[in-house]
Parts: C-alpha cells; sequence; structure tokens
C-alpha cells in the first residue's frame, strides 16, 4: 500500500508521530482519497465527510460540477447560476416535443462488455443529428451523449402535451356540457308533446261520448 500527502492531524502538529493520510493506493491499484480502505478503484471521502458535503469538484473554463453524495437523485450539480450566464432564450414546447419525436431509444449490449446486461439509451449519431449540441466526440474519435441535457425539453414537452391534454379535456367537458343540454331540450320537448296528446286523447274521448250520446248511429260510436 503506498500513502502520499500524509498530513499530521489537528493544527498540523504531531500527535505521537501520527498523521492523517490523504491519498492512499492499495495492492489492487484501488485510490482513495481521504479514505485508507478504498473498495472501488476510486474512493472519494469516507463516513466521517459531513452529510451535503461535496466530495469532488470538477472544473473547466465553462463552469464547475460537485459530486454530493445523496440517498435520492445523482448528487452532481453544475453550475447554473443565472449570473454566470446571458443570451437568454425560452426553449419551446413544440420545438422541444418535435425534436424529441424524431429520437428512438435502443435498447442493446456493449461490445467490450464480459457481462450481457442489456442498457437503454440513443445511439450518439442519431442524438447528433437532432442536437448536436448534446454530443461530444473523445479524443479517440468515439461520440458520447450528454443524457441530461435533455432534461429541458423533457419537461417543456411534458407542460405542452400537458395543455394539449387539458385543452382536450376541457373541450370534451364543453361538449359534454352542450350534449347534455340537447338532451335535456329534447326531453322537455318531449315531454310536451307527450302531455299535449294525452291532452288531445281526452278531449277527443269527451267529443266521441258527446256524439254517441246525441246519435249512437253514428259510425264513430261503432268503434
Amino acid at each position: 500500500m503506498i500513502a502520499v500527502g500524509l498530513q499530521p492531524p489537528g493544527s498540523g502538529a504531531t500527535q505521537n508521530n501520527s498523521y492523517v493520510e490523504n491519498l492512499t493506493i492499495d495492492q489492487y491499484g484501488k485510490v482513495g482519497i481521504n479514505n485508507i480502505l478504498p473498495t472501488s478503484l476510486l474512493h472519494v471521502g469516507s463516513a466521517s465527510v459531513g452529510t451535503g458535503l461535496a466530495v469532488a469538484k470538477f472544473q473547466n473554463a465553462d463552469g464547475t460540477c460537485t459530486m454530493t453524495p445523496a440517498s435520492s437523485g445523482s448528487g452532481i450539480a453544475c453550475s447554473s447560476d443565472e449570473r454566470l450566464k446571458e443570451n437568454f432564450q425560452d426553449v419551446t414546447g413544440t420545438f422541444a416535443l418535435n425534436h424529441i419525436l424524431q429520437l428512438q431509444a435502443v435498447t442493446y449490449n456493449f461490445k467490450t462488455s464480459s457481462t450481457h446486461n442489456r442498457r437503454t439509451g440513443y445511439k450518439a449519431q442519431d442524438v447528433q443529428k437532432v442536437a448536436p449540441e448534446f454530443v461530444r466526440q473523445n479524443e479517440d474519435g468515439l461520440l458520447q451523449v450528454y443524457y441530461d441535457a435533455f432534461i429541458p425539453w423533457i419537461t417543456e414537452a411534458i407542460k405542452t402535451l400537458h395543455s394539449r391534454v387539458a385543452g382536450i379535456e376541457n373541450h370534451q367537458v364543453s361538449q359534454d356540457r352542450q350534449i347534455a343540454s340537447v338532451k335535456a331540450e329534447a326531453n322537455a320537448k318531449a315531454a310536451k308533446l307527450e302531455a299535449e296528446n294525452e291532452k288531445l286523447k281526452l278531449e277527443n274521448a269527451a267529443i266521441k261520448s258527446y256524439l254517441c250520446s246525441k246519435d249512437k248511429k253514428a259510425s264513430i260510436c261503432k268503434q
């Protein structure tokens, strides 16, 4: 095991020649940063790191990304403060939805994988045709996809679909009300006609009764 960057604990003074190991490389090539017993190829931090504290930071000219272990979510946060940005332009839901509809998700196996576990994703070349800014080329010429870049498109597409569905539902409700109104009006007219028909029947019966009382031989009395 190799321990690099030894640092005395506390304020810097040694106590019984005790030191803290900042970087450890074990016999299997596993690297531990602030961890003397790495269990992965790269093991950063340990249980001694306080909750909510970032264990890694990655930075270039465009911004910074930090890794903070969390019980939910990826725990990766990148620069997004509006004070760092300019030339804002809204991504419309229609634009996002139209572009998403051009993508085809696939399941696949990596050729170099020692397992047969299938994965789900996109072909980088297909994404490059729709959203070239979501694709980068490695030093070896192979393409990679920024999958998290799809999140803004997805949220705007969902909002647009929600708006459309709500519009359809509202239209359906309006149609249902109109149909109910027409049915109620038709039922009212039918009830009125039925009442008038019953009234006519009674009047006809009364007329028949009167005529037959005057002339029982009348043809109407034989019916």
